[in-house]
């Protein structure tokens, strides 16, 4: 008799450890599947852009992998996520006057311009301004105080 309640008594020990095993593996399974979509929506609405800096004097600042939201991701928000910007507002768009206290002089005839350097390293000069100018994941935003 003993042998017999000591294997039932196994068998329901088992058979609870089971199901509790089992509904445990389909929560952690479908928190799993909830969180890799709630990360591919991140992916998504997300943009990861570099942006370099360069004053014009051997001073290089460089940023990797900064985050923006994809509906507001333009060179000059990407610039301002790591900068201190002043600009000024024209007709056709943004131009930018002075990056962390640098500023356009007409004096040494130095401005700041912006270029957009792709993932396959290809540089290009884009013919809208800082704030119109959508970035795409992966693009390096290379801001150079550069004399005309």
């Amino acid at each position: 008799m003993e042998k017999g309640k000591f294997l039932m008594a196994l068998v329901l020990v088992l058979t609870i450890w089971a199901i509790v095993a089992s509904s445990m593996a389909v929560y952690y399974y479908s928190e799993y599947v909830k969180t890799t979509s709630l990360l591919e929506g991140l992916k998504a609405s997300t943009v990861k852009v570099n942006i370099i800096i360069d004053y014009g004097n051997g001073t290089i600042q460089e940023f990797r992998d900064i985050i923006l939201d994809v509906k507001g991701a333009t060179a000059l928000n990407a610039l301002m996520t790591v900068a201190k910007v002043k600009y000024t507002v024209y007709p056709f768009g943004i131009f930018v006057d002075s990056i962390n206290n640098v500023e356009n002089s007409m004096e040494l005839n130095c401005w700041w311009l912006y270029n957009i350097k792709k993932p396959n390293g290809e540089e290009v000069s884009p013919e809208v301004g800082a704030d119109q100018y959508r970035v795409s994941n992966g693009d390096t935003v290379v801001w150079r105080y550069t004399k005309f």
